[in-house]
């Protein structure tokens, strides 16, 4: 395949296609979709940005727009958040072995492995209650989700996390945040205050509502 030769006047028309097609041109995007048109952006007209702006752009809108992405996208992870979606996609027989999450689900990939949250996608799939099982032995890429019924010992750790963490552990609030976790452990306990009690965690005033009061 040969090389395909950049002129200034080629790098513009790219990136108007790219443009046309929906595609976020931010740097951070543009490296990741059309590497080589950004670095011959950078090499032929000065920069990314300023490329951009001559294609007919507003590279500094751009740029903004895709920073409010990114920290609206931050703002919403937690751990309980993370394992509600994993546990969901699970449900949905999708597949979690890392180098399928890791495409399909990015932000939630991100966020799993996150020092903040998990540490790591085995972590956070251990959290849920996840198993990832071969379905033919010596045929790689085949696997399954196995969704197991949570251990005692980690629906109580779930919800000592959520008190630490300064979540109000009200029952409804606890029911909104984390529903999975909730059923769970009315149906391994049979009540909120009994799965309370198992955890040695005294109620808090049922006017707090659910916040988070600091990130975890």
């Amino acid at each position: 395949m040969s090389k395909q030769l950049w002129t200034p006047e080629k790098v513009l028309d790219r990136i108007r296609d790219l443009h046309k097609a929906g595609h976020d041109l931010s740097r951070g995007n543009a490296s990741k979709i059309a590497p080589r048109l950004v670095a011959a952006a950078e090499r032929l007209l000065g920069g990314w940005g300023r490329a951009v702006q001559e294609a007919g752009m507003d590279y500094i809108a751009i740029a903004e727009a895709a920073r409010r992405r990114a920290l609206a996208r931050r703002a919403i992870w937690s751990k309980e958040r993370v394992v509600e979606c994993i546990r969901k996609a699970a449900e949905r027989k999708e597949p979690l072995q890392a180098a399928v999450a890791s495409r399909m689900h990015p932000d939630l990939y991100g966020a799993a492995c996150s020092r903040r949250y998990f540490g790591g996608w085995a972590n956070a799939l251990k959290a849920a209650g996840i198993q990832i099982q071969r379905d033919k032995p010596g045929k790689p890429g085949e696997y399954k989700a196995s969704l197991t019924e949570w251990k005692v010992d980690l629906l109580l750790e779930r919800i000592s996390q959520l008190a630490e963490q300064k979540y109000s552990i009200d029952e409804h609030n606890v029911q909104a945040l984390a529903p999975t976790l909730y059923k769970a452990l009315i149906r391994r306990f049979g009540s909120w205050a009994e799965a309370l009690r198992a955890a040695h965690i005294t109620t808090r005033p049922r006017s707090k509502r659910l916040r988070r009061i600091r990130n975890a």
